[in-house]
């Protein structure tokens, strides 16, 4: 039980987060000790796996210089998601059956420290983030089972991950990255399954100057046999019933030949441990195309 101050002319400054930790001292997020002049400092790691991830709520801003007299003695807060929310939708490019995602991961901050501060003309929020360099990275991933069965369905998507991760617009974007394996499966003539799979490691994600303090961008894997299309979407709202905006995009083909062996964003990847992969069929080679199943021979 708190009581006001006797005094009318004393003031309270209330600030909150959510969820409430019992032990908040040398959890996460914890707290600096109360001995601590000045505004409430609050430091935070980010987990490795989704369900792990918490979606962090501050009071902002926080309840200034209150008496009874200001509510009748009541309280109100306003809580604000203090993370970035990133989801990772699959989608299907094509209507090839058996495409698979084998490992899925993000690159991404692993800790900082919440300030509570007075806001400023470029910055007008009363918390921020502050960062130690050089910047420690977390390989987060989702709890979700692998594989993942990619949508049979061209355009049909379903969600991957959802992470709450540590805003990433002010500090070192190239540090954010993502890894990547599927496979797509073939068939043969003589019965055996062919599988074609690639690999794409820490390539750079779309759109990383919309990681904001509460914002919310999910990526989309547009996953077909040649190519993965990523595609960032920046949302007003954390439910579904805002409309998204389409913020940036990057297309990632693997090498049609020896002489071109890299990634066109620049990145390296494998398609079975080389540049291209190939089958041979009675008459000719042929690449695996867009559109359906090839009929290849063993070789």
């Amino acid at each position: 039980m708190k009581y006001w101050p006797n005094n009318p002319g004393d003031k309270l400054t209330f600030f909150a987060y959510a969820p409430y930790v019992k032990e908040a001292i040398g959890s996460n997020p914890s707290f600096r000790p109360a001995t601590d002049k000045g505004y409430p400092i609050l430091d935070y790691i980010v987990s490795a796996k989704d369900n792990d991830q918490t979606d962090l709520l501050v009071s902002i801003p926080p309840s200034m210089n209150l008496t009874y007299g200001t509510n009748n003695g009541k309280v109100s807060l306003h809580m604000s998601h203090a993370l970035t929310r990133v989801s990772a939708y699959v989608k299907s490019g094509d209507n090839v059956q058996g495409k698979q995602v084998t490992v899925f991961s993000m690159q991404a901050t692993k800790k900082a420290t919440l300030i509570f501060r007075d806001p400023t003309p470029s910055y007008n929020k009363y918390a921020s983030w502050s960062y130690i360099n050089p910047i420690e990275t977390i390989t987060v991933s989702p709890s979700a089972t692998l594989p993942f069965t990619v949508p049979a369905v061209k355009d049909e998507k379903k969600l991957l991950a959802d992470f709450f991760l540590l805003p990433a617009a002010r500090i070192n974007e190239s540090d954010h990255k993502f890894s990547i394996t599927y496979t797509t499966a073939g068939t043969a003539s003589s019965g055996d399954a062919p599988v074609q799979t690639v690999t794409l490691s820490n390539q750079t994600l779309p759109s990383m100057d919309k990681w904001e303090f509460g914002a919310y961008v999910s990526y989309t894997f547009l996953i077909e046999k040649q190519k993965l299309t990523v595609t960032a979407t920046s949302h007003p709202t954390w439910g579904d019933a805002g409309t998204g905006t389409v913020t940036g995009s990057v297309v990632i083909t693997y090498a049609e030949n020896e002489s071109t062996p890299n990634w066109s964003n620049g990145g390296s990847g494998s398609v079975d441990g080389k540049p291209v992969v190939t089958h041979s069929t009675v008459q000719n080679d042929v690449q695996w195309e867009d559109g359906g199943t090839e009929i290849v021979e063993k070789s």
